[in-house]
């Protein structure tokens, strides 16, 4: 499954950063790939699109209602 949304790269990291940007309504998050790292801030709206868009579906376009394996039950 692709998604496509708009977010913003942010030089600095760490607990203290992500603080700041959840008091100011958005989103830290972390691009982890290939050995590399990248941060990001995620505008709340850009999330609430995506949730509110297509419903999420497995690999075979169907619904996938089962727990994942080490989720919660």
């Amino acid at each position: 499954m692709q998604v496509d949304m708009k977010v913003e790269t942010r030089e600095a990291a760490g607990k203290g950063v992500a603080r700041t940007l959840r008091q100011q309504g958005k989103i830290p998050g972390v691009l982890y790939g290939q050995g590399e790292c990248i941060s990001l801030t995620i505008d709340p709206a850009e999330i609430r699109k995506v949730l509110h868009s297509e419903p999420l579906r497995g690999s075979d376009g169907q619904a996938d209602p089962s727990p994942r394996a080490g989720g919660r039950h």
